[in-house]
């Protein structure tokens, strides 16, 4: 890995709350990982259509951290990857509003995903992204 150029943080936390009794079942802190990296790219508003869309990290082939929002109000799309070393796998299907989010360091053992995809049922769904190395 080249020389880290930025730092990837991921600030987040878990909460769990009784709506009854107002008591807190959990309330966690990622720890917010912060990883020296070479490229951090976030890209805010993108337009997929029913071709899946292949995300590229522009300077390095793996990518380490990886967040993914549908943003759309009423579609869904369908998240895939190929870890490093793997054949490519369905990872989940995203419902309006939901999110996913890998946060690895690069010196683990095959860590990384080579190749991300991302497919929506139709034309124009909107999403947004952040790729780390």
């Amino acid at each position: 890995m080249a020389p880290p150029y930025v730092i990837n943080t991921l600030n987040a936390s878990i909460t769990s709350t009784d709506v009854l009794s107002g008591a807190i079942i959990v309330d966690r802190s990622t720890g917010n990982p912060a990883i020296p990296s070479t490229v951090g790219v976030y890209v805010q508003t993108a337009l997929l259509t029913v071709t899946t869309l292949i995300l590229s990290n522009p300077v390095n082939a793996t990518t380490y951290q990886f967040y993914f929002k549908n943003t759309d109000p009423s579609n869904v799309i369908t998240v895939t990857w190929i870890e490093v070393g793997q054949s490519i796998a369905r990872v989940v299907a995203l419902y309006p509003g939901d999110l996913i989010i890998l946060w690895q360091n690069p010196s683990g053992i095959n860590a990384g995903i080579t190749a991300i995809g991302a497919t929506a049922i139709t034309n124009g769904v909107l999403c947004e992204y952040f790729l780390g190395a």
